[in-house]
């Protein structure tokens, strides 16, 4: 079994990170096996009582009265982590962090637990961001951690402002994909790296998000395939999948998200699994999937030829 990795959903008090939750189950999300790990400052959990009863979650497991990435003991925090891996057969995991948490503190202790960070979103309250910010420093800190800056509540926000924050979150974290919502309504396939139905016909999936696949029964050369990941261009958004490394026959799983990527030994007992798998989701691929999967075949490693 692959140990499964986290969704992490972070930002500020009132931000709207349970709505974005509540949503993504209801569309992207909806007919998945997901588990989720509530944490809240505050003794009341009042999130997870919020989420229970969607089907298509298995487990909820709430950390409260203490912040997960200072309160929160790192024994508590694994226990829990393994807790939700071993009870269900979620094959999705997302940790909604409280008001207060700071991602870039939380991730470094999941990775200590032995749990990969799958991607980071950050919910940013656009109402009321500026004068938060100027009060807390940690505002600051949780865009700058993010793989995902959900601008929320762009209604309640003139469009002068917005244009401005928007450019203020750019300089915070230059990496970023900045999405706008109202109720954190976004494309949870997106967010959660869920691919499109639609396999990338030209306008088949709303808001130009679309996906495709690449796949090959030959090993890859490794080199090749990081360069091919760090040249990737920024409309991939996200791309993930299974690769079996040609020199050294080792399986490995990787994940790209907003221009990093990470690549993790599978266990042995997958080795004999597919031997190359990707999927790429991001803005109207449709234009550049020709050119990517042929970029994508170069970095196979082709059987030597026998001779004659």
């Amino acid at each position: 079994m692959i140990q499964p990795s986290f969704s992490i959903i972070a930002g500020f008090l009132g931000s709207g990170k349970t709505s974005l939750v509540r949503h993504a189950l209801e569309t992207g999300l909806a007919g998945r096996r997901v588990a989720v790990l509530v944490n809240e400052a505050g003794a009341l959990g009042v999130d997870g009582t919020v989420i229970r009863g969607f089907q298509s979650v298995e487990r909820v497991i709430e950390l409260d009265n203490g912040c997960i990435c200072c309160v929160v003991d790192e024994y508590r925090l694994a226990v829990a982590l393994r807790e939700v891996a071993a009870s269900t057969a979620a094959d999705r995991l997302i940790i909604e962090l409280s008001g207060a948490a700071d991602p870039q503190l939380v991730i470094p202790r999941l990775r200590s637990s032995g749990f990969r960070c799958d991607a980071v979103t950050v919910v940013v309250d656009a109402a009321n961001f500026a004068g938060l910010a100027a009060r807390h420093r940690l505002l600051e800190r949780q865009v700058a951690a993010g793989d995902f800056l959900v601008l929320n509540k762009t209604d309640l926000c003139p469009p002068g402002e917005l244009a401005r924050l928007t450019e203020r979150l750019r300089r915070l974290n230059g990496r970023a994909l900045v999405l706008q919502a109202i109720h954190g309504r976004v494309d949870a396939r997106l967010v959660f790296g869920v691919p499109s139905a639609a396999r990338a016909a030209p306008g088949a999936a709303p808001h130009g998000i679309e996906s495709f696949a690449c796949s090959s029964e030959q090993p890859v050369d490794l080199a090749r395939f990081e360069r091919f990941l760090s040249e990737l261009p920024a409309q991939v958004y996200r791309a993930k999948g299974f690769l079996r490394e040609a020199y050294g026959a080792r399986a490995l799983l990787f994940n790209y998200v907003a221009g990093r990527y990470d690549l993790r030994a599978l266990p042995a007992a997958l080795e004999r699994g597919p031997l190359t798998q990707a999927v790429f989701l991001g803005w109207q691929l449709a234009a550049v999937r020709d050119a990517l999967s042929a970029r994508f075949g170069q970095c196979v490693q082709r059987p030597a030829a026998v001779p004659a």
